[in-house]
């Protein structure tokens, strides 16, 4: 923390996020990279590139220009996105479409990410989300943060995170060749996402419900809502 000459003029930016907004525009800011601890992290160690695919490098430089995806996603594209990173990145959705900070929306909407714990994690990202009902945790009161995420259950998010905005089901989504392999709870999300142009399916005409999302295609979701919803 680093006060430069009074409340107002102290911003404090760190991991893609903003931890405490200034209270007017800044005139000049010092940024602090640490290069050498970005070089080992997991996120550019893991299996991916650190590179996204050319399909999906558009969206993720626009993604991260919003502030939507965070300085500690950027990498490792091509890997599959936790439960606990997808809740970061929704997390910035919902803070850049409203101008504001996942904190400052959840209180201006009535949403006690206080209120919510899990026995496995107390990122405060995932407990933002929690709050708003788009992520659900275990019975056993767990929300396991560093599990991967089906399609299926990366389309029902999208859906909870549309009706946040007030954007109902509309249309019956799309046909696919492997229209039997979506679990019966998540057809609704499919139908949702396919119909609204926030999801795809692959070339051959399929879904692939069950199958992981990766990084990027996690962002190309999320742009698509920042344009579609």
């Amino acid at each position: 923390a680093m006060t430069l000459d009074g409340g107002a003029s102290s911003m404090l930016y760190a991991n893609g996020k903003t931890l405490y907004p200034a209270g007017r525009e800044m005139a000049s800011i010092l940024a602090v990279l640490d290069t050498e601890a970005s070089a080992a992290s997991p996120a550019s160690s893991a299996a991916g590139s650190a590179q996204p695919s050319n399909w999906a490098k558009a969206d993720v430089e626009q993604a991260a220009q919003l502030a939507i995806l965070p300085a500690s996603l950027q990498g490792a594209y091509q890997s599959p996105i936790t439960r606990g990173e997808f809740c970061r990145l929704l997390a910035g959705y919902l803070a850049a479409r409203n101008n504001t900070d996942i904190d400052s929306y959840c209180k201006a909407n009535g949403y006690d990410a206080a209120a919510v714990s899990f026995a496995d994690t107390s990122d405060a990202d995932v407990r933002a989300i929690a709050a708003t009902g788009v992520v659900t945790g275990y019975p056993d009161g767990t929300f396991r943060p560093n599990a991967a995420i089906s399609r299926q259950d990366a389309a029902i998010m999208l859906k909870r995170l549309a009706a946040l905005t007030g954007n109902a089901a509309s249309g019956n989504g799309r046909t696919f060749t492997d229209d039997a392999q979506i679990s019966d709870y998540a057809r609704d999300g499919v139908a949702f996402v396919t119909a609204a142009g926030l999801m795809n399916g692959h070339a051959n005409g399929s879904f692939a419900p069950r199958a992981q999302i990766t990084r990027e295609q996690a962002v190309i979701t999320v742009m698509n809502a920042w344009r579609n919803l």
